[in-house]
């Protein structure tokens, strides 16, 4: 049976965990802190939860955000006689602003019970919460997936993993995911160089980076003919954007590396926002695309 290497390489305790020698010398104590652990997806922040955590509540603010569930299972949770509980609250920045709230006078009357908030933005989480809170911020690096891919006997250079990990958006599971997906395709596991796999693409055939195609990466030249509308060829484009499948948002994540302007970092963080709440993918692209011809 084939095993996902995200959980085939999930830390089993603390000391597995990779992390900074004075938060595990914090966590071990008896007297844990109330915590609040933010940090980029893919970094581990709901793994090291689940390791502090023996009797726990999980639940996930993105299904469960509004102030009802705050009364109806938290508090209720919070106030059974059981001792050395914990309750998880994965993603909190999707909680609602008076959740939130709620949630300041059940930390404080919380006698045994203890708290672990992970979030991916901590600006979202209002400052009379994370007051309440131990902060610890959550990175990885590409060296994790350099130990992980030594393991599976995979030979590539530091270079690669570097680059693997940086166009994964710095997401530690969505790079062993990707790793995990190449192996099939690496024959004899010999020595391939980071270019190899990592190609620029082609003009003549229009062919692009394998590793770039597992990601999910737009190519360069569909990013060039954005950069390039023109009134004339922009409702084209969208409906070719559209029908190769290619999503909006990683299309704003690759041209924040490409077009450097401060009215458009307002823009795209506008876009994106509209687009994590359910806009349409083809509203915001027209938005974008007139935007930029506007601009030229």
């Amino acid at each position: 049976m084939t095993f996902l290497w995200t959980e085939k390489y999930r830390p089993k305790d603390i000391t597995s965990f990779i992390s900074k020698p004075h938060i595990k010398a914090l966590l071990s104590s008896k007297e844990r802190p109330n915590l609040l652990l933010y940090g980029p997806p893919g970094t581990g922040k709901t793994t090291f939860a689940h390791l502090l955590s023996k009797n726990k509540l999980e639940l996930n603010a993105s299904d469960d955000r509004g102030i009802n569930v705050i009364r109806d299972k938290i508090k209720s949770y919070a106030n059974t006689l059981k001792e050395d509980k914990t309750i998880i609250l994965d993603e909190c920045e999707n909680l609602t602003e008076d959740a939130q709230h709620c949630l300041r006078r059940i930390i404080e009357d919380s006698k045994n019970t203890r708290f672990i908030f992970t979030t991916n933005y901590l600006s979202k989480v209002i400052g009379p919460l994370k007051s309440r809170l131990v902060k610890i911020k959550f990175e990885c690096s590409f060296n994790c997936l350099e130990v992980i891919g030594k393991k599976e006997k995979l030979n590539f250079s530091s270079e690669f993993y570097d680059q693997l990990f940086k166009k994964c958006n710095n997401d530690l599971r969505r790079s062993i995911n990707v790793l995990q997906a190449i192996k099939p395709n690496v024959e004899n596991n010999t020595m391939i160089d980071s270019l190899d796999l990592m190609d620029i693409e082609s003009e003549e055939t229009n062919q692009y980076s394998f590793v770039d195609d597992i990601i999910g990466l737009i190519p360069n030249r569909i990013i060039e003919k954005f950069v390039n509308l023109n009134l004339q060829n922009y409702k084209e484009f969208i409906k070719y954007f559209i029908n190769q499948g290619y999503f909006v948002l990683q299309l704003i994540y690759q041209l924040q590396d490409v077009i450097i302007d401060s009215e458009f970092y307002i823009l795209m963080s506008e876009m994106e926002e509209k687009l994590i709440y359910g806009c349409s993918e083809e509203i915001v692209l027209t938005k974008m695309c007139l935007w930029r011809i506007q601009k030229k």
